[in-house]
């Protein structure tokens, strides 16, 4: 891209004269990067955190049966990988643990916020990705505003 730039010349008159700058190419690299690869990359987080909502709605679920099925499920994952847990430990804390590993405590974390406040809104593991793309910030509404109504219009609160 070019930008504009208006400069006097001798004869008093006033006329365009291109100026190249380094900064519109780094931006139309961003817009790139943003459309596709960056929002690729978003939608698959966004859909392996509502499958591990689903998991969790379906441990929570009145049919108890079916419910110790996936818990036990998990809970042979964590015996078999040699994880550690308290008895306290929240159960959707280690499904992300699981799924994640154990290298980022902050992601860690970070899912664990989003997972734990869509599940006290309601917000169904069925709507969950989409719900996460519609919001400007994602997965950071939640941390800022864990109270925030679960509208699926991001500008309602």
């Amino acid at each position: 891209m070019e930008a504009t730039k208006k400069v006097a010349q001798s004869d008093n008159l006033v006329t365009p004269k291109k100026l190249y700058s380094f900064v519109f190419d780094l931006v139309t690299e961003r817009q790139v990067w943003e459309d596709t690869v960056y929002r690729q990359s978003n939608d698959m987080l966004y859909s392996i955190l509502a499958k591990i909502l689903s998991k969790y709605e379906e441990m929570t679920q009145k049919d108890a049966e079916k419910g110790q099925l996936v818990r036990d499920e998990l809970d042979l994952y964590i015996k078999m990988n040699d994880l550690k847990f308290t008895k306290s430990t929240h159960t959707l804390i280690k499904l992300v643990r699981c799924v994640f590993g154990d290298v980022d405590k902050r992601r860690i974390s970070t899912y664990t916020i989003v997972l734990r406040s869509a599940y006290a809104k309601e917000i169904k593991s069925s709507d969950l990705a989409s719900f996460l793309a519609l919001v400007s910030s994602g997965l950071f509404l939640f941390i800022k505003c864990p109270l925030r109504s679960a509208s699926l219009n991001p500008v309602a609160s």
